[in-house]
Formats: C-alpha cells, sequence, structure tokens
C-alpha cells in the first residue's frame, strides 16, 4: 500500500518536502516511526529511496541504510527493488561501511558485480567496527554465499594475536549464519585468550564461544 494512504498528512508532507541533501533531515525514518508508527516507517522507505541521490548528505544515507537492515525482514521484493536502486543512486563511500553492507546484509540486495573494483581491500584493520569496511564487505559477500569470502574472514581472525582483537571480529562473525560459520566459532572453543576487562582481563575467548554457541542452538 503507498505511504500516502498509510502515514498522516503531516508526515506525507514532511516526506514530500524533504532536502536530503541536509544533515537536518538525518532523522526522518525515526521521526516518521516515533510520529506514526513503523507501518508508516516501512512504507516511507520506498519515497525516501526514490529521494537518494550522489549529493545526498551522508549521515541521511547512512541512517536510511541503517533502517533497511532494521526493516529488512518486512521488506517486500517490491521495496527492496526501490532500496537497491537507491543503492545505484548513492556511490559506494568507506565512511558509511557499516551501515551501508549492513542494509545490504540484512535485506540480501545482491550487489556483488556492481561492487566489484570499489570496495579498497585492507586488512590491516584490528576492530571490526573501525575503520574496517573490509571486514563489513567480507560479511556482506559471505552472507550472499560468495566463494572464498568465509575462508578471508576465517583467516583475518586466525592471524590476529591480541586476545581483544580476536574476541570482537568473533563476535562480529556471529552475526552470520550457518554451519560453517558456527565450525570457524568452534574452532576457538579452547582458545584461553581473554578480551580486555575494565580493569585488567576479561572473560576468555572459550568462555564467549560458549555462550555464543549455546544462544545459536537455541
Amino acid at each position: 500500500m503507498n505511504y500516502v494512504d498509510i502515514c498522516p498528512p503531516s508526515v506525507v508532507y514532511r516526506i514530500q518536502e524533504a532536502d536530503l541533501r541536509s544533515s537536518a533531515d538525518a532523522d526522518l525514518i525515526t521521526w516518521v516511526e516515533v510520529t506514526a508508527g513503523r507501518k508508516c516507517a516501512i512504507a516511507a522507505l520506498e519515497p525516501i529511496a526514490k529521494k537518494l541521490k550522489a549529493d545526498s548528505d551522508l549521515s541521511v544515507v547512512d541512517l536510511f541504510f541503517n533502517a533497511v537492515a532494521g526493516y529488512a525482514p518486512m521488506l517486500d521484493d517490491t521495496q527492496k527493488d526501490f532500496i537497491r536502486e537507491a543503492y545505484l543512486h548513492f556511490p559506494y563511500n568507506p565512511a558509511i561501511s557499516g551501515n551501508y553492507f549492513l542494509g545490504l546484509r540484512y535485506a540480501r540486495i545482491d550487489l556483488r558485480d556492481e561492487l566489484k573494483g570499489h570496495v579498497r581491500i585492507n586488512w590491516g584493520f584490528k576492530d571490526p567496527d573501525r575503520n574496517a569496511a573490509t571486514w563489513d564487505y567480507y560479511l556482506y559477500l559471505a552472507a550472499m554465499d560468495e566463494p572464498g569470502a568465509l575462508d578471508a574472514i576465517s583467516d583475518k581472525i586466525a592471524d590476529t594475536k591480541n586476545g581483544n582483537d580476536a574476541t570482537l571480529l568473533l563476535l562480529s562473525l556471529a552475526d552470520l549464519h550457518g554451519k560453517e560459520v558456527d565450525a570457524i566459532l568452534q574452532s576457538y572453543a579452547n582458545d584461553s585468550r581473554t578480551a580486555d576487562g575494565v580493569s585488567g582481563p576479561g572473560r576468555p575467548i572459550s568462555k564467549t564461544i560458549e555462550r555464543l554457541m549455546r544462544t545459536r542452538t537455541q
């Protein structure tokens, strides 16, 4: 159903008048859900997607892709088509790689061919949440069953010596599903290295894996 038929007139007006070149509208989707509910917010993704362009403000785009990830289970194929077009209208930017690839991954939108050669591959990062566009990209590739992607992720974890860094990578990997992912996680079941605690060593990797595997089998 069209967002005009679902959302209140005041919300429809703001969506139609929004200038996505301005950071003032970065909270647009959040405002729509708070004001008119989730059903309206999901319907609003389509008109907002159509408004996204190469000159849209980066914070606006970042939060839009985050919303795509959050609403992914509720999106239909038509909505995903509009969102795919929005991705194509906004060039890949490593500054927002986290939400950029999270939206693609959760909505299972296949842009692998379009992205080839546009993501600079650099495995030199430590934290998967900081300057780790390569990690974000490969999580997406692995989620899309790209050959070799999960092997590359596994190699990165295996090459990581610091216990805290390894813990963060494993926790991030655990966002993916499948027997191959389970096998990688379980290979660290006896790892005695620890994450950083508040005032000293924290939880051993073995205990982190035990907790992760318990939740994955529920």
